[in-house]
């Protein structure tokens, strides 16, 4: 297969519109309740989808909330975070968050969190820790679309996995990249 097929492929196939969504367990979601049933049953809208969960405090149908997932038995159970209409923005919710995931409160991990959520990204705490100890200490728009791009398509939260998409993403050609490559290792004269 063409490498240019490969990688028009990783980029700009629509990865999340086709997929179901798959909820794992210590991720963060943000959904909307549209139907409470006995039992404490809910029908919750997260993005497009619409899933029927298990609910472990009361709320309030027509509300938006911040969800932790555990899976139990199969089921996801969605405990309640926090309350919003929207994706935080304030400082002052992106902290609560933070504190409820006990993640330190930095300028990074407020971008970086309000980046995954507001792109309804899967998000775990372990998840943002791994990012956190190889991400760049500035970084910007296109460092958090390769992390957006990993994460939709599992790929491994590593610092390898981010250069090399890092890379592929660069104005630089493939060609360009080998040559800086091989370049590094002639010898100095």
């Amino acid at each position: 297969m063409n490498i240019n097929h490969i990688v028009h492929d990783l980029f700009h196939e629509n990865r999340l519109g086709n997929k179901a969504l798959e909820l794992r367990d210590g991720q963060l979601v943000y959904g909307k309740l549209t139907k409470l049933f006995p039992q404490q049953m809910a029908e919750v809208q997260i993005g497009a989808q619409k899933m029927l969960a298990s609910l472990t405090i009361p709320v309030t149908v027509d509300q938006s909330y911040w969800f932790q997932v555990s899976i139990t038995d199969d089921k996801p159970i969605l405990k309640v975070l926090t309350q919003a209409n929207e994706v935080p923005t304030e400082k002052e919710n992106m902290t609560g968050l933070l504190q409820q995931l006990n993640l330190p409160n930095s300028k990074e991990n407020r971008m970086l969190l309000h980046y995954l959520l507001s792109n309804n990204l899967p998000i775990t705490k372990e998840a943002i820790g791994n990012i956190r100890e190889w991400l760049p200490s500035s970084f910007g728009k296109q460092e958090l679309a390769t992390i957006g791009l990993m994460l939709e398509r599992e790929l491994p939260l590593t610092k390898e996995v981010f250069s090399s998409l890092s890379s592929l993403q660069s104005d630089k050609g493939i060609s360009v990249l080998i040559e800086e490559l091989h370049s590094s290792f002639l010898p100095i004269k």
